[in-house]
């Protein structure tokens, strides 16, 4: 028979309100670590603080937030930064790869040094992928 007119589409969103995040990207690791341990950001080089600030995405908003906070107050305790970046366009995604991450653990310093690696290399690849996508 004939098709109807209009269906809905199917969301295919998970429901607001549970946990919601599973923190699949390194950078969302990143995140999640400088977060919970912000003078941990200073372990990093020049040259981590430069990658992850040129992400092309809010995580890059984020990181330079996390340089200008440390710049001006120093190590502070999550529930204290949990305020502060509420007000931002990304403080709620932050917020939910903290809050909502499936299995709360607390961060080692050699975790967040693999998930910068992992995220600065999935970057260089995507790059390159970008290049060879302009013929």
């Amino acid at each position: 028979g004939p098709r109807p007119a209009f269906t809905p589409p199917r969301r295919q969103q998970p429901r607001r309100g549970g946990p919601r995040v599973s923190v699949r990207q390194p950078q969302d690791q990143v995140v999640r670590v400088l977060l919970l341990r912000s003078g941990w950001w200073l372990e990093l080089t020049d040259a981590d603080h430069e990658a992850l600030a040129a992400l092309p995405d809010w995580h890059a908003e984020c990181f330079r937030w996390i340089d200008r906070w440390l710049a001006d107050h120093g190590d502070t305790p999550w529930p204290t930064l949990r305020e502060q970046i509420a007000v931002e366009p990304w403080g709620a995604d932050a917020v939910a790869l903290v809050d909502g991450a499936e299995v709360p653990i607390d961060p080692l310093l050699e975790d967040l040094h693999t998930a910068v690696a992992q995220t600065i290399r999935a970057q260089a690849v995507r790059s390159a992928m970008a290049v060879l996508g302009r013929h």
